[in-house]
């Protein structure tokens, strides 16, 4: 549902830009050339656009002409993006600055989180999701969301374990759950138990959300209500830092690098796609090794 937005929405920009632009209502690909993208690129940036965005709807675009390159229908010859430094004189979607502030808290932060008691429902669940993200690897938020009590199962050696498929890359993900990520576990039981197929943070209903949009349109609202939850709770302990799922999922990274385990344990513990070079090597890690480098975060 969500690259179907991402596609729908690029449609809508350049239909518009088209019409603009060219006075019509469509082109045809070998009309999008190097000066296509330049020009399209100006008025984009003259909408205030962050860098981030731009090279996000280049990188569609692109998409797309590959697409339509691949079944036929548009000529290589006049393929505007660059591939290679010899194209240099082409449109480079990597020119865009896409790096992005590191927000990370300290531990000392994450445990004044923990000795937070919040007395509304809502505040409970963005404490819990920071926390369940801080200790489970930095799980997404819409993995988080998606979590069913089968997706907990018990070891050889009466541990709890998380058991889950990442909704981004597809990548299969089993983690020990710590003490303290056991205990948030446990304090929604009462509250969300009603089988194995159902959540198991108060997210998503299984009666009213069924369909792939319901989830995602559910998803935005709480994703939105959570991360503003945060900010008044990291405000209320005197975190600087505004707090959101993503700083969880970062302080994980950053706790881990501090205690001095390795990048690759850490990449491997996230499931980043760092693409081809990570994924060689660290398909060799064992869970163990995985669960190891978690005990660092107690």
């Amino acid at each position: 549902v969500g690259n179907a937005g991402t596609y729908k929405d690029l449609s809508n920009q350049l239909q518009k830009f088209i019409q603009q632009e060219y006075d019509a209502t469509d082109l045809a690909f070998d009309k999008v050339t190097v000066t296509f993208c330049n020009q399209w690129e100006n008025v984009l940036r003259a909408s205030g656009l962050t860098e981030v965005t731009l090279s996000f709807r280049f990188r569609t675009l692109r998409a797309v002409l590959n697409r339509a390159i691949a079944e036929g229908v548009a000529s290589a010859e006049k393929y505007p993006f660059a591939r290679n430094v010899a194209e240099r004189h082409k449109f480079s979607v990597g020119k865009f600055d896409t790096s992005t502030t590191k927000r990370a808290i300290t531990r000392d932060d994450v445990r004044k989180i923990e000795a937070l008691h919040p007395e509304t429902d809502r505040h409970q669940l963005a404490r819990a999701a920071f926390l369940f993200s801080f200790y489970c690897g930095g799980i997404n938020f819409v993995d988080l969301a998606g979590l069913r009590w089968s997706n907990i199962t018990t070891d050889g050696e009466g541990k709890q374990r998380l058991n889950y498929v990442r909704q981004k890359t597809g990548g299969r993900f089993s983690l020990r759950l710590l003490p303290p990520a056991a205990a948030l576990v446990e304090q929604y039981r009462p509250l969300t138990y009603n089988g194995s197929e159902s959540y198991v943070f108060p997210i998503f209903n299984v009666a009213l959300h069924k369909t792939p949009m319901q989830k995602k349109n559910r998803l935005n609202k709480v994703i939105g209500q959570v991360n503003k939850d945060l900010k008044t709770l990291g405000e209320l302990v005197g975190i600087d830092t505004p707090l959101t799922t993503y700083v969880a999922r970062h302080t994980f990274a950053t706790s881990l690098k501090r205690a001095g385990q390795s990048v690759a344990v850490i990449s491997e513990a996230m499931g980043h796609k760092t693409e081809a070079v990570t994924a060689v090597y660290l398909d060799s890690f064992a869970a163990e090794t995985v669960d190891a480098a978690f005990e660092s975060l107690l």
